[in-house]
């Protein structure tokens, strides 16, 4: 369907790659069989297209990878996260929804500056394509999605319940739909198309209960390790060590955890790393951040750590998701993690944003008295204010991919790319510019500035863009 969609337009193969690696996020937490499953068919198409093998994987692993943000299910850690806070896992969702959706919504533009940038083309498509009968062709699996969600949000079912009744729905189509497809083929229904589907169902489940292991094993020793801290006075004198290396410095303490993050991600996965670095370095963040004047609610330290631990899966020497891409592509699979990490760039400045601007979370105010109280936090609700906060993420996240890449409307100079940095902060963290440069009043003033300097820069060079088009035209 991405492909159907996006495959005619500039670098059709690569930005289907990133819609339809979005879209396989959202049921699949895992980074490496995203991009496996996805990649497959995406990467030699990007490599026809005019991409090279490193790019073409590099594409697929930062693809890939940020799936596992995209609600709602998140690689199981929402679960953990929701259960670990005492919140709903309405409100994880909630929380993490604008940051995905700014995240893909970035890659796709980074991937609409590398077509530019290498003036590749889109690819022709067979005659008698129909979106609609592919769409419809797949819909069946997005009924057990459907039901976890109306579990979840509209029957206020635990998250237990919702897996279940998801499962028991996803179990029906494995069983039925072979048979169905006969039926509405006119061929004959036999028992072995029932067979199928009960030996599809085995080993789904003997596969599902293989990769849980690891999680399994995780939560328990983060079990002991919490109990050891609690005991011994480990955590205590862990908060010492962080606070000496990093001073009062909050920006420094966030840092090391990232840093902590990052290596312990090429050992474990995800969500393991999550239960691990979180159980160890969340509640030091939170007493430092509180000691130091800050409040950053308590899911915001949780998702900062979950990031990171999600980049883990791209970092060289040991990103998984980059050996798996860079199979498939027939290229290097580290110069794949260092490509896939600099595209990934634009995903590390995300958490830091969200800690000093909590907005971005969807959260308008915290307990001063115990940040960590989950019940103390008032939500946004506001549908512009929504509206606001995502369009001006997108932008500074823009902004920032075009600085990255050197590229907006055309390549940018160092001054136009300087400028473009500048917009990042007025617009990710309005509320920190706001204290800290005078002529900046409140957080609209800084949305003001940012998107006013976005939209100048754009215009500059649409205009320059245009009389050099003009002038070779002439020539």
């Amino acid at each position: 369907l991405a492909f159907a969609l996006l495959g005619k337009f500039r670098g059709g193969p690569a930005k289907a790659s990133v819609i339809a690696s979005g879209l396989t996020g959202m049921v699949s937490g895992s980074s490496t069989a995203n991009v496996v499953t996805v990649g497959t068919f995406t990467i030699p198409l990007m490599k026809k297209a005019g991409l090279t093998s490193t790019k073409a994987g590099a594409i697929e692993v930062a693809a890939g990878v940020n799936g596992q943000l995209m609600p709602p299910i998140m690689g199981a850690a929402a679960f953990i996260i929701a259960e670990f806070l005492g919140l709903s896992y309405t409100n994880v969702m909630i929380a993490a929804v604008i940051p995905a959706f700014v995240c893909y919504m970035s890659l796709f533009f980074i991937v609409h500056l590398e077509s530019c940038k290498l003036g590749l083309k889109g690819m022709e498509q067979g005659a008698g394509i129909s979106k609609l009968k592919i769409f419809v062709s797949g819909l069946h699996y997005l009924i057990p999605i459907l039901v976890l969600l109306y579990t979840l949000l509209i029957a206020n079912e635990s998250p237990i319940s919702a897996a279940f009744n998801a499962i028991c729905v996803l179990f029906l189509i494995i069983l039925f739909q072979e048979p169905v497809k006969k039926i509405a083929h006119g061929e004959d229904v036999g028992k072995e198309d029932f067979i199928i589907g009960f030996a599809d169902i085995f080993w789904a489940m003997v596969t599902a209960a293989k990769s849980m292991t690891t999680i399994a094993i995780a939560t328990g020793l983060a079990g002991i390790i919490v109990g050891s801290i609690s005991l011994t006075g480990v955590g205590q004198v862990l908060s010492e060590v962080v606070e000496n290396l990093a001073g009062n410095n909050i920006v420094l303490i966030l840092f090391l955890t990232a840093i902590m993050s990052l290596i312990l991600g090429m050992g474990l996965p995800t969500t393991a790393n999550y239960i691990v670095v979180s159980s160890l370095v969340a509640p030091v963040i939170l007493f430092l951040a509180h000691k130091n004047g800050f409040l950053i609610p308590a899911i915001a330290v949780h998702l900062f750590v979950f990031y990171f631990g999600i980049l883990a899966d791209d970092t060289p020497p040991v990103g998984i998701a980059a050996y798996a891409a860079a199979g498939i592509a027939k290229a290097n699979p580290v110069t794949v993690g260092v490509q896939g990490f600099f595209y990934d760039l634009r995903t590390t400045i995300l958490p830091f944003s969200f800690v000093f601007n909590n907005k971005l979370l969807l959260i308008e105010s915290v307990n001063a008295a115990n940040p960590n109280d989950a019940k103390g936090i008032v939500w946004i609700t506001n549908p512009l204010e929504m509206a606001l906060i995502f369009g001006t993420a997108l932008v500074g996240m823009f902004a920032f991919s075009s600085a990255l890449q050197g590229y907006f409307v055309k390549r940018v100079s160092m001054l136009e790319r300087a400028l473009l940095l500048c917009v990042v902060p007025l617009t990710l963290v309005p509320n920190m510019c706001a204290k800290y440069i005078p002529f900046i009043a409140n957080e609209y003033v800084s949305y003001a500035i940012g998107v006013s300097l976005y939209s100048a820069l754009f215009a500059f060079q649409w205009i320059q863009n245009k009389a050099e088009k003009r002038v070779g035209v002439g020539a």
